[in-house]
């Protein structure tokens, strides 16, 4: 840390030409005689201005019941201008069922998924998540939202809930990195999103022992997210993250996945606040986790502020979540605040992190 000186799926994506700008909102598209809908801009590189997102379900609505092969279609655009891009995923509550699907514009109208339902158990709170860029920083998220699928009753039964378990957050912290207000801040926000079970481990000077507490507490159906923050280099293979500057109480990238790998939780994630902690998301990648990290392995991480207190990132990621946004979608408003650290994020959760 320094101190200071963001399905079967097949996508045809199409843009409405809007005449004219529209000023600082978002908005959604008008298609001959159906009623303009609006859309909250949740992410932007320039903050100072914001357009307004046009938007308009054609096929299905939401609340609709649905069968066999699918085909949603959607107008949108921002500001009358081709988006830049478009991420597709499906979930059954707040369950992802399918990876991201992206999409970049190709110069059509409208953006056709073709959604095979018989891959689906009948039943219903499915939706369709898109995420609309306008840029690669800037984006809205829009959800169709509950979906029922009815095959004619189907061969299978309906799909069962997720395991419910005990959301448990893990903090790591150095105590000239970080401090005890800082946590029992992100301790709160996290209560907001059910977590009941905390497990602090402050100056740590024997983390392995520390995974294994948690090992020993957790279970298969729980959600575990670990937080870290410290003081981090790398040696060329692996990040590393000190506890206490200057101590001998370090652990490395790889060293901690592998405890974490004893974990039976199958849904894990870890965000780690320190610099060069780039290997950090990489050593994570593969499921069944979500991993953050908020730098690369070349560049630091900067505070709010003189140092012990909050790291740049986790202010505006934690203030993100505590908006009511998910992990990934905090992720990517922490890093345009945070552009120059170069935040990475590697995402293998079926989990969608923070929404209740």
């Amino acid at each position: 840390m320094k101190i200071r000186k963001p399905l079967l799926v097949a996508i045809i994506f199409s843009v409405i030409m809007m005449a004219g700008m529209v000023p600082a909102t978002v908005m959604a598209i008008a298609s001959q005689d159906a009623a303009q809908n609006t859309l909250g801009l949740d992410s932007t590189s320039d903050l100072s201005t914001k357009g307004t997102y046009y938007y308009q379900f054609i096929n299905p609505q939401p609340g609709d019941t649905i069968s066999g092969l699918v085909t949603i279609k959607l107008q949108a655009n921002y500001d009358g201008y081709t988006l830049y891009r478009v991420r597709v995923r499906v979930y059954q509550g707040s369950t992802a069922l399918t990876s991201y699907y992206d999409m970049y514009y190709q110069g059509n109208n409208v953006w056709q998924i073709n959604w095979n339902t018989e891959n689906y158990n009948d039943g219903g709170n499915y939706r369709v998540r898109f995420v609309l860029y306008r840029s690669y920083y800037s984006y809205a998220n829009l959800y169709l939202n509950d979906l029922t699928i009815n095959n004619e009753g189907g061969s299978t039964p309906p799909s069962p809930p997720p395991p419910s378990g005990e959301k448990i957050a893990v903090f790591f912290w150095a105590t000239d990195a970080g401090t005890s207000t800082v946590i029992n801040k992100y301790e709160n926000i996290l209560r907001g999103e059910g977590y009941t079970k905390f497990f602090k481990f402050r100056d740590s000077t024997n983390v392995q022992g520390a995974c294994q507490s948690v090992d020993s507490y957790e279970d298969s159906n729980d959600i575990v997210f670990v937080y870290i923050i410290g003081h981090g280099n790398n040696n060329g293979y692996h990040s590393l993250t000190a506890f206490r500057a200057y101590s001998q109480s370090v652990v490395y990238s790889n060293q901690f996945r592998s405890w974490m790998d004893q974990w039976e939780a199958t849904r894990k994630s870890i965000l780690v606040e320190s610099c060069h902690s780039g290997d950090w998301a990489d050593d994570f990648a593969g499921s069944p986790y979500l991993a953050m990290s908020t730098s690369d392995e070349s560049h630091v991480s900067y505070g709010m502020g003189a140092l012990p207190g909050e790291g740049k990132f986790s202010y505006y990621f934690f203030r993100h979540v505590d908006d009511g946004y998910n992990a990934v979608d905090s992720f990517y408003y922490a890093r345009n605040y945070c552009s120059n650290q170069y935040p990475k994020i590697r995402d293998y959760s079926s989990y969608e992190w923070f929404i209740n």
